[in-house]
């Protein structure tokens, strides 16, 4: 049901389509339990307290080792969202040409329902929309070049390890290619959430998800499988170590892999792109505008999650403001609105599966800076010159030396000095700068396209779109 909707939403173009499915989803989730949360919420610190914490939110800060975090944290998205609002300025315009018949300021936020996402953190899905130089997909769109090529599910993992084999690193054990769960299976149920999973006995790592044969699951395997390279570089450390380095560092691996493989000039040595031989200045601002869209907007949406329920945690936010202050934080920090009306009644932040079961989020918001520092150090030690998004690790054995002696760490020291030491003392903390210089020739290309337009957004009504 869920990746139906989920289908719908990244799918449907029609404005009243979205909004109801959008509506009807917040109704059936956050609503229904939010008169439980807060007592859920009490459990939770006193549970914190008997691990000596002063709550939870304490309790789950302490694994980034850093007294200063949120401080931290809100230094890095103000230092990104003069880029985002340059993005954000950008995608109004085209939404507001695109939807004549839905209201959108030209100096408001946007609703949230026209994403192609239920929750408005990646907006990847409405690429066609806002694609600068349309019809040139083909370099990153992979998904017809596989589909002509016949290629099968199993295909796309046998090329994922050939991108870690190349770079010096581990082959998937025999057990992964045995017990590994690839597809969904025809006469039973299965979730089809893709999950790595460590089985801590040197030998059994395994995938489970439900691949179809396109570029999202392509990306997505070669993400998990990075996950499974960090198991496994890790194995021989006591288990008290065998773990990420912090909450934010396994996916930042998996999503450094994904950027790697995104790479058009990766996807063409792979006879999975049949455009150009050589990318133009139009083929480089797509590739941009790709990625921006799916990881650099999730940045913020990303901060919000964990900023909201810190409050939360701490008693600073009572239970009367909840949707207020959530969407407070979704205007300021993304210039997001509600498609209809809020109100206290609603949860809406509850319609986040990591808020209904208890899952730390500032790990996404971590990962998503760390991996463009983890990409940029691989291609230093690549001995790459030369704009960062045209880096291509692929065949790399120093790139690759340097990647396994991170992974090899696992949680034997702390984060920052792991970071430093691979890093060759470049970063010690997490640094949004690597990303910024990642999109700098898109940054540049917006403030030429948006000239005349209103930069950021405007609104005196966080719980309603302006009419």
């Amino acid at each position: 049901m869920i990746s139906e909707l989920l289908a719908v939403m990244g799918e449907s173009r029609d404005p009243e389509e979205l909004k109801y499915y959008w509506v009807e989803y917040r109704k059936a989730t956050g609503r229904k339990y939010r008169h439980i949360f807060s007592k859920a919420i009490e459990e939770e610190n006193k549970w914190a307290k008997n691990k000596g914490y002063e709550n939870k939110g304490k309790y789950n800060l302490a694994s980034y080792e850093d007294e200063n975090f949120l401080h931290n944290a809100a230094k890095e998205i103000e230092k990104i969202l003069p880029f985002y609002k340059q993005l954000h300025a950008y995608v109004r315009t085209k939404l507001i040409q695109f939807y004549p018949n839905v209201t959108i300021k030209p100096d408001g936020p946007i609703p949230a329902h026209l994403f192609g996402d239920m929750y408005g953190q990646e907006w990847d899905a409405i690429f066609p929309i806002v694609e600068p130089y349309p019809n040139r997909t083909g370099l990153f769109d992979v998904t017809d070049v596989m589909k002509e090529k016949k290629m099968k599910a199993i295909d796309m993992f046998i090329m994922a390890e050939d991108f870690f084999t190349s770079m010096g690193l581990m082959k998937m054990k025999p057990h992964f290619w045995r017990y590994s769960q690839f597809q969904k299976p025809k006469h039973r149920n299965m979730s089809c959430l893709a999950s790595a999973f460590d089985f801590y006995d040197g030998k059994d790592y395994r995938i489970q998800m439900c691949a179809e044969v396109d570029a999202d699951s392509l990306e997505t395997i070669y993400h998990e499988m990075g996950h499974i390279e960090y198991y496994m570089h890790y194995a021989h450390l006591p288990q008290l170590f065998r773990e990420s380095a912090n909450p934010g560092f396994h996916e930042a691996i998996g999503d450094t892999i994904s950027l790697s493989i995104s790479n058009p000039e990766y996807l063409r040595s792979r006879g999975l792109s049949k455009e150009r031989e050589v990318m133009d200045e139009k083929d480089n601002i797509n590739y941009l505008m790709y990625i921006a869209l799916r990881y650099a907007v999730t940045i913020n949406y990303a901060y919000i999650i964990d900023h909201w329920r810190i409050q939360v945690y701490n008693g600073s936010l009572k239970s009367d403001h909840f949707n207020e202050k959530y969407w407070h934080y979704r205007k300021k920090y993304q210039g997001l609105c509600p498609p209809v009306k809020r109100t206290e009644k609603d949860f809406d932040i509850g319609a986040k599966h990591h808020i209904a079961f208890n899952v730390e989020y500032f790990r996404y918001f971590v990962a998503n800076i760390l991996q463009f520092q983890i990409y940029k150090t691989l291609c230093n030690e690549a001995n790459y010159e030369g704009l960062l998004h045209k880096c291509n690790i692929y065949g790399n054995k120093n790139a690759g030396k340097a990647l396994g002696r991170l992974l090899r760490e696992g949680k034997s020291k702390p984060w920052q000095e792991i970071l430093s030491i691979f890093s060759n003392n470049m970063y010690n903390k997490l640094d949004s700068s690597a990303m910024l210089e990642y999109f700098e020739p898109l940054k540049q290309w917006l403030k030429k396209k948006n000239k005349g337009e209103f930069i950021g957004w405007k609104s005196k009504d966080s719980m309603s779109c302006p009419r």
